[in-house]
């Protein structure tokens, strides 16, 4: 039996920290667009920039809450976002 998928990370701190930023970036650009994945991983690159690879890797890693979902805005995915790293 599989368990159920929990969509609350617990990711280091400076994965988490670039998370933080990431979805404050997203929603500051403009909160009413549709999220795009492009812009996502765009804006993650960016952030990570001047990080180790592995913070980068870690917000990579974080699968389907990285993915925003159909017809969801910037401004909702960045709560659902900081949502998954503070919970």
């Amino acid at each position: 039996m599989t368990e159920p998928y929990d969509e609350t990370l617990r990711p280091f701190e400076p994965v988490r920290d670039a998370m933080l930023r990431l979805a404050d970036l997203l929603e500051q650009n403009d909160p009413t667009a549709l999220a795009q994945l492009s812009t996502v991983l765009g804006t993650a690159e960016f952030v990570t920039k001047d990080a180790d690879q592995a913070v980068l890797a870690g917000i990579l890693s974080t699968g389907r809450i990285l993915t925003p979902k159909p017809g969801e805005t910037n401004g909702w995915y960045a709560v659902r976002l900081r949502e998954a790293v503070s919970g």
